[in-house]
Order: C-alpha cells, then sequence, then structure tokens
C-alpha cells in the first residue's frame, strides 16, 4: 500500500511539473515574447536579448544572428548552466536532480509558437498560465532554475534578506532593462501581468497545502 502511495505521489509530481512546465512556456514564449513584455526572471532576460540581438541584426546588418533573433530557450539554457553547476559545487546533485529535469523541459517547451494578441490580453492569460505554470511547479517543492535557484543560493550570504526578498530585487532590475528595451506603457502591462501571475500561483500553493493538511488530519 505504501509503495502504491509513493508511485501514486510520484506519478502526480511529475504531471503537474510536465504541465505547470508546458502552461509557463506558452506564457513566455507564445505570449509574452511576442509582445515584448518582460515580467523579470531568466525569461524576461532572455526576452530583452532576442530583442536586442534583432535591433543589431537590424542595424549592423549581421549575417551569424538568427533571422528571428536569439531564441530565448537558448539564452535561458546558457544561463542556467553555470547557475547549475554553482548549485551542484554548493548542494550536491540531490538539490538540483529535479530542478535541472524542470528546466529541460521547460526549455524544450519553449519551442512552441508566437501569439499576437493585445497587450491587456497578454497580459491577462500570461498572467493566468505562468501562474496556474509556477503554482503547479512550486506545490512540488521544486523550481525551473533560474533566477528562484539565484536567489536561493545568495540567500546563504545575505543576513538580513529573505529568498522572496532577493528574488523580488533581481525581478525589479530585469524589469527595469526591459523598461529600457520596450518602454514604459508596455512595462506596465508586464507589472500585471506579474500581479496575476503572484495571485494565481500562491492560490495553487495555499489550496495545496489546505487540501494536504486536510488529509493529515483525516489520516489521524
Amino acid at each position: 500500500m505504501i509503495i502504491k502511495e509513493n508511485v501514486k505521489n510520484i506519478y502526480l509530481k511529475w504531471i503537474y511539473i510536465i504541465t505547470g512546465t508546458f502552461l509557463m512556456a506558452i506564457a513566455y514564449k507564445s505570449i509574452y515574447d511576442s509582445a515584448g513584455m518582460v515580467t523579470g526572471g531568466i525569461s524576461g532576460i532572455s526576452i530583452i536579448i532576442r530583442r536586442l540581438s534583432l535591433i543589431a541584426k537590424e542595424s549592423w546588418k549581421s549575417g551569424w544572428l538568427p533571422q528571428s533573433g536569439i531564441p530565448i530557450w537558448l539564452t535561458n539554457i546558457m544561463l542556467d548552466i553555470p547557475l547549475f553547476i554553482w548549485a551542484y559545487c554548493k548542494k550536491g546533485i540531490d538539490y538540483i536532480k529535479d530542478t535541472l529535469a524542470a528546466d529541460a523541459l521547460l526549455t524544450f517547451f519553449m519551442a512552441d509558437t508566437r501569439v499576437d494578441v493585445s497587450y491587456l490580453k497578454t497580459a491577462i492569460i500570461g498572467g493566468i498560465m505562468a501562474g496556474v505554470g509556477i503554482g503547479m511547479v512550486l506545490r512540488t517543492e521544486i523550481t525551473t532554475g533560474g533566477t528562484d535557484l539565484l536567489a536561493g543560493l545568495i540567500v546563504e550570504r545575505s543576513r538580513y534578506l529573505s529568498v522572496v526578498v532577493i528574488m523580488n530585487i533581481i525581478d525589479a532590475l530585469i524589469i527595469i532593462a526591459g523598461a529600457f528595451v520596450f518602454g514604459i506603457r508596455v512595462t506596465m502591462y508586464a507589472i500585471l501581468a506579474i500581479v496575476i501571475t503572484t495571485f494565481i500561483a500562491e492560490f495553487i500553493i495555499r489550496w495545496h497545502m489546505k487540501v494536504k493538511s486536510f488529509g493529515d488530519v483525516s489520516e489521524d
């Protein structure tokens, strides 16, 4: 019975991770990237780099840059590699093995096609999808790498800042960079998307915790 329950938990865990990373990829690649909406994180940096590579290609008439710019999946994995190496050296393979798999899934799903929608619809749809995706992944108590992994590594060197505060600082800096590249108007919609994402993700995590605690009480 215990073995069956463990198999079920593992199965559900990976269903959530796969579904969650798929929704996150749709939000980042198909919605945010299409509108140039930077909402922080490694994905935000990837969107900025793709747009800057397009500008560089047009300005310098460079032939070595891809026609559609540097893909966000490529930037995502290139920026995550040193973070995973750092995490592996400090924490070991057990600390990053599930996160590594989730990041690989997210990178793979970022090959999705783009959808052109208005900024408001982009913020709402992207915020909901990213929130559901992030919530489903975080409820398994792992991350997809990126700035949340970076924040977890930095917090060990800080006596006064929490992981959440460090993540907010990192995201704020990335969003400011996005404002310089895409303008204030798009950035305001990006902030709206962040609010929606945070609300949805927290709701899913809190709901999961309540269900879990209720199940523990029922078993007692």
